[in-house]
């Protein structure tokens, strides 16, 4: 059976029971909803000198710790890359350690506030050599619950 979720925050499920009246076990009994993670690339300009650096910006938005991958493209020559671990500094949250515990808040609590959608800065200055058409896409963001919102045109 599937539950359509209309808003982001914490569901906890109290028992599970299958259609022969047996209790179903379940690994962890909360379940996070969370938005979509979201990216902009923003700039100030769009045309530069050979050797000046990029200076742009991504605005990556999502759960955190996010996982960032991105395309560049330097007349024609195509490479991808991948930032890992992005949240705001002094972050805390329960999707940090190695072990999964069996609740996400501690039992009594609503405090799910770590989960809340960040807006993340992350700055850009490469070398603009060549000489060239350089253009920069976002092609993924993982957020820190296993959503992926895939931008790619090549369905990678």
């Amino acid at each position: 059976m599937n539950y359509a979720a209309k808003k982001p925050g914490l569901y906890r499920l109290q028992k599970v029971i299958d259609k022969t009246k047996l209790e179903v076990q379940r690994r962890m009994s909360d379940t996070l909803v969370v938005t979509c993670p979201k990216a902009e690339i923003r700039s100030a300009s769009s045309d530069k000198c050979v050797g000046d650096l990029s200076d742009f910006v991504m605005e990556i938005e999502g759960s955190p710790p996010l996982k960032v991958k991105y395309s560049r493209t330097a007349n024609n020559d195509q490479s991808e890359h991948t930032l890992q671990s992005l949240q705001p500094e002094n972050f805390t949250s329960p999707l940090l350690g190695s072990t999964r515990a069996s609740t996400l808040v501690v039992a009594g609590s609503t405090d799910v506030s770590w989960a809340r959608a960040r807006r993340i800065t992350v700055p850009m200055n490469e070398s603009m050599i060549p000489s060239g058409r350089w253009l920069y896409s976002i092609d993924e963001i993982h957020d820190a619950t296993g959503n992926i919102a895939n931008f790619s045109t090549g369905g990678r």
